[in-house]
């Protein structure tokens, strides 16, 4: 999202500021699309956006509008250029020392958390892209196409390094 032009295409990004995770990779991936990366904390970007150090962010849609950015940024590109999954985690060591029941209902636990999580998300999405809508922010629907062919040298690296297994395991789970 940003506060100053809508962002349709990997070449609209030229020039233009986007707050990032301090992140390699993250910063890596705004570099490549055009964009200049700029890491700063989450809790100082309200004032970033207001003061333009930065001129957008990337995030996702409840958090766009719980943190208010849209009283600052008023274009939101729909482009779903990452996915942060939430994820349930047990040590093997713990998984080890469970019976066969409570593995059971670990896993059922998890499939529910899951459906439920995911039927909460879907709503918190749609409120806030109603409300932001409502805000007057544009919602822009852009080419992917072009945002993929832009990222393909960053990911071609990572494929052939460490990454590269679990990136191809990734990509046989199909489109999300």
């Amino acid at each position: 999202y940003t506060s100053e032009k809508p962002i349709r295409t990997p070449g609209d990004l030229a020039g233009v500021k986007i707050r990032v995770m301090n992140s390699r990779t993250a910063m890596e991936m705004i570099r490549v699309l055009g964009g200049s990366p700029t890491p700063i904390a989450w809790e100082e970007l309200y004032t970033a956006l207001q003061q333009g150090t930065v001129d957008g962010a990337e995030n996702n849609l409840p958090s766009f509008y719980s943190s208010r950015h849209f009283e600052i940024c008023r274009y939101f590109t729909l482009d779903a250029h990452t996915r942060i999954p939430d994820i349930v985690m047990l040590s093997e060591w713990t998984w080890e020392r469970l019976t066969a029941q409570q593995r059971a209902w670990v896993t059922a636990a998890a499939r529910d958390a899951s459906a439920f999580q995911r039927a909460v998300w879907d709503e918190a999405t749609r409120n806030a892209y109603i409300s932001a809508k409502e805000a007057g922010v544009e919602f822009i629907e852009p080419d992917k196409a072009a945002f993929v062919a832009a990222v393909q040298p960053m990911l071609a690296r990572y494929e052939n390094g460490p990454a590269g297994e679990f990136l191809r395991r990734i990509r046989e789970l199909g489109e999300p």
